[in-house]
């Protein structure tokens, strides 16, 4: 049903009209709102929803630089980010999500420079990847001057369970000034039944900015093991 239509509707536009859409829908909105927008163009295409034709949608976002937020944090550099999503079945009963993946590639729009060294226009700095097959979600991301993230998470019931990672700041003692970031990758169930949330550290990574991945800029990380100064749980905590 609708396959003719789905096949107009796809017909691509110019990169020129959907970009003026979009640009004239942002100033508005920065108008209004006092709010910067980046400016998307985007294209979605299906041949025909009638054989199992995935659709395609496109998307190129210009993100603008954003300086540093504190004394040594790091500034994020102007970057150009591509988005393909690829869709091949629309959620059902027994498909909460449905299936289909999204993958992003992060470039620098501008050569930059910094005491770390130097990138040149269009240099890869970074990428992520969205995934839902059946009732499973899988996230990863990699970005510059950011640590790794993850998730994988099934759906079932009432139950939520799998894997996430997320970043602390270890203290050295009292001074936290000198302390460094850590990488914690945790097990997690959520259960809405009994109204509880469980989760447990099964590695940990410290991580180091000042040596980043020459190829990408993400951080360094090597393996740690938490202290029982460092006010990690590295046995199962839960809540209700």
């Amino acid at each position: 049903e609708g396959g003719a239509g789905d096949a107009a509707a796809a017909q691509p536009t110019s990169a020129q009209n959907a970009s003026s859409g979009a640009s004239s829908a942002s100033s508005g909105a920065a108008a209004t709102a006092g709010h910067d927008v980046m400016t998307a163009t985007t294209g979605v295409t299906r041949a025909d929803a009638t054989d199992g034709t995935p659709m395609i949608a496109k998307v190129w976002v210009a993100q603008e630089a954003e300086v540093a937020e504190c004394p040594g944090c790091m500034a994020t550099p102007s970057q150009l980010i591509y988005v393909r999503g690829t869709s091949t079945a629309a959620p059902s009963e027994t498909s909460r999500f449905g299936n289909f993946t999204m993958e992003m590639t992060f470039t620098l729009a501008e050569a930059m420079a910094d005491e770390f060294g130097s990138m040149p226009a269009g240099a890869n700095v970074g990428g992520g990847y969205l995934a839902a097959s059946a009732n499973s979600v899988t996230f990863i991301m990699n970005s510059m001057n950011a640590p790794p993230q993850g998730l994988f998470a099934t759906f079932a019931g009432d139950q939520v369970s799998g894997v996430y990672n997320q970043e602390t700041w270890i203290c050295a003692g009292t001074n936290c000034m000198d302390g460094f970031p850590v990488q914690m990758i945790q097990r997690f169930v959520l259960d809405e039944s009994d109204e509880t949330y469980c989760s447990e550290l099964i590695a940990a990574n410290r991580i180091d900015f000042s040596n980043p991945d020459p190829d990408t800029g993400a951080p360094q990380l090597t393996p740690y093991t938490p202290t029982s100064e460092d006010g990690i749980a590295t046995t199962e905590q839960c809540f209700s």
